[in-house]
């Protein structure tokens, strides 16, 4: 595969759910992809300084569209008889739902030979977004590769911003640094309010040289809003949660008694249902 393309990276799953409540609403994304390398080049025989970057961006919300490259690449043999090979793969899978976001970020290049190869990838994006409805959602952030080498990091931001497309930032809800001692994974519970402004940075990066030749980042940051009627915990509201309450009398409007107010609450929310 030569270059970047854009198309879907996920299998299609078909669910069937009451309809939502609380509600994730897209604003804005901006993402970028970036590959640059020197002595390395996709034709055998190539002796130059690299080719131009090959550079990416997606300005604009554009849905959950996915960006992919990849390939190979070779040096030499030069006057000196030096021969170097490499290669690379990054892509940004993004899934977008009413209830949930799903950003998997991954960066991959390993180079080796004598003539000093290198291939950098710089994979980040912003997105902007706010609720319908004031919620309690969950970020799951897991960052795996060899994120505690200088040459290959992973980032994570959520952010209150303000209007504009280059919005101030008012609150940090989650930062995770520009290198975090990985692979690791942190789970954290985030207030989001409606008529609040919310941005995710995200970023995976790589640079791999002769001295450290194969270098691989990637983060997996999902953002889930709460859904009460899930009693029993599997992301939907159904018959199911409904036999959890009657079997453990679950105290649901938490009055300290079990009674047909806490039913009548159930059935509530369980007709909003889970996003």
């Amino acid at each position: 595969m030569n270059g970047i393309r854009i198309g879907a990276l996920g299998a299609f799953v078909l669910t069937t759910s009451f309809a939502p409540g609380a509600e994730i609403v897209p604003e804005s994304r901006d993402s970028q992809l970036m590959v640059t390398f020197a002595n390395l080049g996709f034709t055998e025989g190539y002796d130059g300084d690299g080719e131009p970057p090959i550079d990416f961006m997606e300005n604009g919300l554009t849905s959950d569209d996915d960006m992919m490259s990849s390939d190979i690449m070779y040096y030499g043999p030069d006057s000196f008889g030096r021969i170097n090979s490499g290669e690379f793969e990054t892509y940004q899978d993004v899934t977008i739902e009413p209830g949930k976001l799903v950003f998997d970020f991954y960066a991959h290049s390993d180079v080796g030979g004598d003539a000093s190869p290198l291939c950098t990838i710089d994979n980040d994006m912003f997105f902007t977004f706010h609720v319908d409805e004031t919620t309690t959602a969950t970020l799951n952030a897991v960052y795996l590769g060899d994120t505690n080498v200088g040459d290959s990091r992973v980032g994570l931001q959520l952010r209150e911003v303000g209007p504009g497309s280059d919005p101030v930032i008012l609150d940090d809800l989650f930062l995770l640094g520009g290198f975090p001692d990985g692979p690791n994974e942190v789970e954290v519970e985030v207030t989001l309010e409606a008529g609040k402004r919310y941005r995710f940075y995200v970023d995976s990066h790589t640079r791999a040289l002769a001295t450290n030749s194969a270098q691989t980042a990637e983060m997996v940051a999902t953002l889930t809003l709460a859904c009460d009627a899930d009693l029993n915990g599997d992301g939907a509201a159904d018959f199911f949660d409904i036999s959890v309450l009657l079997m453990d009398e679950v105290d649901y409007n938490g009055d300290t008694s079990f009674d047909f107010f806490d039913i009548s609450a159930f059935l509530q929310d369980l007709s909003v249902g889970c996003p």
